[in-house]
């Protein structure tokens, strides 16, 4: 009787002690958790087509240029416009040599044109057809075609962005967010010259907006250009930039 008696009381104290057991480890878990979440400040998801992030929460350099701003540039061109916002951006002007005149590819941090990702609407633009003679075979997106009058606003990332685009966003990203107004539109003529009667330049361009069905909408821009052709060989004295001593004479020898 005592050994049966004996074993009777392992057994019950084994049954108490192994909800006690599983409480404690339940216990030190919950401390644990909730210790690793008070540490667990943001998580950041990169790449990601959810939500997306506004400029303060992103850990790179973004950079947005409102219509507004755009337009207090002055230039009609979209690439004078971005040259001028961004000084890591670059264009360089073709000679009169081949097609690659009017092809505009942009760059940015003075990096190869296929190193620089345009996107329009957040899609990949394509790149152009043209490949430049004696260049490396590459050539990136023509911005030239995107008119200024169908541009709301643009991202510009500064830094690489190889990691989630690949290979062509290593210099950088520039996404050009065109207008989705329903209604309304503008139309604005810019005329300039160089002097009186010398590369005059006349710019019109506009935009309008019309309704397409309950909830779509067509946006319909265009720009037209003409420039006259100038003499730079000349001195121009009565400008406020004259050389001192001009004789009005031109360049020519």
């Amino acid at each position: 009787m005592p050994i049966e008696r004996s074993k009777l009381n392992r057994l019950l104290a084994g049954f108490v002690g192994a909800p006690l057991a599983v409480g404690a480890f339940a216990l030190s878990a919950g401390i644990a958790s909730s210790a690793s979440a008070e540490e667990l400040e943001e998580v950041v998801v990169t790449g990601s087509r959810a939500k997306p992030r506004t400029v303060e929460d992103s850990p790179i350099p973004v950079d947005v240029f409102s219509q507004a701003e755009l337009e207090e540039v002055g230039y009609t061109d979209s690439n004078e416009v971005i040259k001028t916002l961004v000084p890591s951006f670059s264009i360089g002007r073709q000679p009169i040599s081949d097609g690659a005149t009017f092809i505009r590819p942009a760059a940015l941090r003075d990096l190869p044109t296929d190193k620089t990702l345009v996107l329009v609407n957040n899609k990949r633009r394509h790149r152009a057809a043209l490949v430049t003679i004696g260049g490396s075979g590459t050539q990136g997106p023509d911005i030239a075609t995107i008119p200024m009058s169908a541009i709301k606003n643009i991202e510009v990332l500064r830094d690489g962005a190889g990691a989630i685009y690949g290979t062509d966003a290593i210099a950088g990203t520039i996404n050009f967010i065109l207008k989705d107004n329903s209604e309304g539109g503008s139309l604005s003529v810019d005329m300039g010259e160089y002097s009186e009667g010398d590369g005059t330049s006349v710019t019109v361009r506009g935009n309008i907006g019309l309704p397409l069905g309950d909830s779509g909408f067509l946006s319909i821009s265009g720009e037209a250009y003409e420039a006259d052709p100038t003499y730079r060989g000349e001195q121009y004295c009565q400008s406020w930039f004259a050389v001192p001593g001009c004789d009005g004479q031109n360049g020519s020898y």
